[in-house]
């Protein structure tokens, strides 16, 4: 149940302006709040996406959700040839 009370913050505490109809020494607690700074950022990032002028960020792909012939094409456009480590080791020696 919902209801919309008013009430007057001092001294640290909340105090209704009417009676809440709740027994004496109750305990209340509230779901945590998202950080302002959190909840601008989405809201700017939805209109940027709304505006076209943002993409949504998709998923990473994960290995296993890659076909064969996909992890295929992709492990050909990496240069084939002797490890980095090597490659500098020979440039420091002049070779």
């Amino acid at each position: 149940m919902n209801k919309i009370i008013t009430t007057i913050f001092e001294n640290g505490l909340l105090c209704p302006l009417t009676s809440l109809g709740l027994p004496e020494h109750i305990s209340m607690s509230f779901p945590p709040q998202p950080k302002a700074a959190e909840v601008e950022h989405e809201r700017v990032r939805a209109v940027l996406v709304a505006a076209g002028l943002a993409l949504l960020q998709p998923e990473p792909l994960r290995p296993e959700q890659l076909a064969d012939v996909e992890r295929m094409a992709l492990a050909r456009r990496i240069p084939a040839g002797p490890p980095l480590s090597e490659l500098i080791i020979a440039e420091r020696e002049g070779h």
